[in-house]
């Protein structure tokens, strides 16, 4: 049985998305190089961020088997007075970045960030995943489409449009994974809280009901051991993608009817995912 990766999926759409802005990502290619194969360079780099009263940042290479460009372009933006003043101090061979690139590399940062956190929680493999996957995928939507609103620059527009296009195509039949939908479904902080529609929810527990009707009352089924991530996993603390699956629970939260009898209770049962505490984000 075969599931799709949704990290290998992410990196897919991030790296097509970055070849727009490829002539920007060069010229920070061409300066962190210059910081790593020149020790004068590096020296004063340092000296300036301590002058500053900057963190001392070594600029951090990109690797082309991955679409991190994110973190050499976030390490990059974080010493940028630093890295103007040493690169014209020290007359460095290289292109310098004008006022509207080095904003194109702020905004591009705050547009991968989601993706970034994605990523890393999707990569976990200590802690089961795929009852998130559909969550996750509505969440990077949301989140993109939320960032138009800010970008200032042609080259950001083009990284955000590109994305949107991606994930439209690439995420448009996710909910239609058995395994994902049913997964997701059984998780208590999801429920129907995980779909797009009521329809779509409707579909999936009316599947579980049917599957559950099969299963022999008197045929034992064998518990395996829950497997509990670390602190924090799933539960969204600070996280971009995740606020958007928190705000939708609120607002159901808000919508309940506190005088309802005990059918509808037990319908809310399924209709409201149970939400993580702030003390230990795990246990619902």
């Amino acid at each position: 049985m075969h599931l799709p990766c949704l990290a290998h999926t992410i990196n897919l759409v991030v790296r097509d998305a970055l070849k727009a802005p490829k002539p920007i990502i060069d010229k920070v290619k061409e300066a962190v190089e210059y910081f790593h194969r020149s020790t004068v360079g590096a020296q004063k780099l340092k000296e300036t961020q301590l002058q500053m009263k900057m963190e001392e940042l070594r600029p951090k290479q990109d690797c082309p088997t991955r679409w991190n460009s994110y973190y050499m372009l976030k390490r990059f933006i974080a010493s940028k007075n630093a890295i103007i003043s040493t690169l014209a101090v020290t007359n460095a061979p290289v292109r310098h970045l004008s006022q509207e690139e080095w904003t194109t590399v702020q905004e591009l940062c705050t547009i991968l960030q989601p993706f970034e956190e994605v990523t890393v929680e999707l990569s976990a493999e200590s802690y089961l995943t795929a009852s998130k996957v559909i969550v996750l995928a509505r969440g990077l939507q949301r989140a993109t489409v939320d960032f138009r609103r800010n970008i200032t620059t042609a080259a950001a527009q083009g990284v955000i449009n590109s994305l949107c296009a991606s994930m439209s195509t690439r995420f448009h039949k996710i909910h239609a994974n058995h395994i994902l939908a049913d997964t997701a479904a059984l998780d208590p902080r999801f429920k129907r809280m995980a779909f797009p529609d009521g329809r779509t929810a409707d579909e999936t527990f009316q599947r579980l009901s049917t599957a559950a009707a099969r299963v022999s009352s008197g045929t034992p089924i064998q518990q395996q051991p829950a497997v509990e991530g670390p602190e924090g996993a799933g539960s969204g603390a600070g996280s971009i993608v995740w606020s958007y699956f928190h705000e939708e629970v609120a607002g159901t939260v808000e919508a309940r009817n506190p005088t309802a009898d005990a059918v509808m209770e037990a319908r809310a049962y399924l209709e409201e995912p149970l939400l993580p505490t702030h003390e230990d984000p795990l246990k619902w």
